[in-house]
């Protein structure tokens, strides 16, 4: 089964058996980032961060085709040679120049993804220093697997990190929506803590219970004249850039709502 079809087919599910009757716990809004008006979020909050051992978990939705050919940049460490991205439609890690590219094209602007990215740079196995999911299931398939040379310290959790953007190519902007942007420090989890399937469908599950680590941070995109404002605990918030109230929406994984 397509990874995109997996939600599509998630959203005639729920509408058949009543919408929010489907989801034990639902998302009530995303976050829309504008390529054109070069929306982003940062933050600068970490101190001493794990660098090394980390998960990251979002939904992303995309919006927009062209631009493909830059990096579409999800979550960036403070330099270019760290970023969690979407590069001509691969799902893309870059890390002190070794690249991990995946040969599935995710290209559907229809449905929601969820994906995790998973970090142990230390493992022992290669293959493990960081995994990627997409709605629960691992990515195997590799156009690009340098993973074993990935070493020592990442950009992420130190420094300033971009949502959104990379901040070594101001012509790099994510277009699309966001939604439930985790963070969990010096752990490496499996989609389970963020989701799980539902008559063969993958639905979120409600992440507060999670210990978050004291530079982790969940962004729930709640509170419209605050998209960053962090919802773990820690107030480790980010700051908005060119993201007006607007930018929050209803359009998310457990409603399938218009903007």
């Amino acid at each position: 089964m397509g990874v995109f079809q997996n939600h599509l087919m998630g959203a005639a599910a729920a509408a058949a058996a009543g919408g929010g009757d489907f989801y034990s716990y639902q998302i009530n809004q995303s976050c829309r980032f504008d390529s054109a008006d070069s929306c982003s979020l940062s933050s600068s909050h970490f101190s001493s961060g794990n660098t090394k051992n980390f998960t990251v978990s979002f939904w992303f939705k995309r919006s927009l085709e062209s631009g493909s050919s830059y990096p579409l940049a999800f979550l960036t460490g403070n330099a270019n040679n760290n970023q969690l991205a979407i590069f001509e439609g691969q799902l893309y890690n870059q890390k002190d120049g070794y690249g991990l590219h995946s040969n599935g094209l995710y290209r559907n602007f229809n449905g929601w993804y969820h994906a995790v990215y998973a970090f142990d740079i230390d493992n022992g196995t290669a293959d493990n220093r960081l995994r990627i999911y997409i709605n629960g299931d691992e990515v195997t398939s590799w156009a690009t697997n340098q993973r074993s040379s990935f070493s020592g310290d990442s950009d992420f959790n130190t420094g300033t990190n971009y949502i959104g953007r990379n901040p070594q190519n101001s012509a790099s902007h994510y277009d699309g929506y966001l939604a439930e942007f985790i963070m969990i420090e010096g752990q490496q989890l499996t989609p389970s803590s963020f989701g799980e399937t539902k008559n063969g469908v993958w639905i979120p599950k409600n992440p507060s219970s999670l210990t978050f680590g004291s530079n982790g941070y969940y962004l729930k995109f709640e509170n419209d004249s605050d998209l960053g404002n962090d919802s773990s605990g820690n107030n480790n918030d980010w700051t908005a850039t060119n993201m007006n109230p607007d930018h929050q929406v209803i359009d998310t994984p457990t409603t399938g709502a218009g903007s």
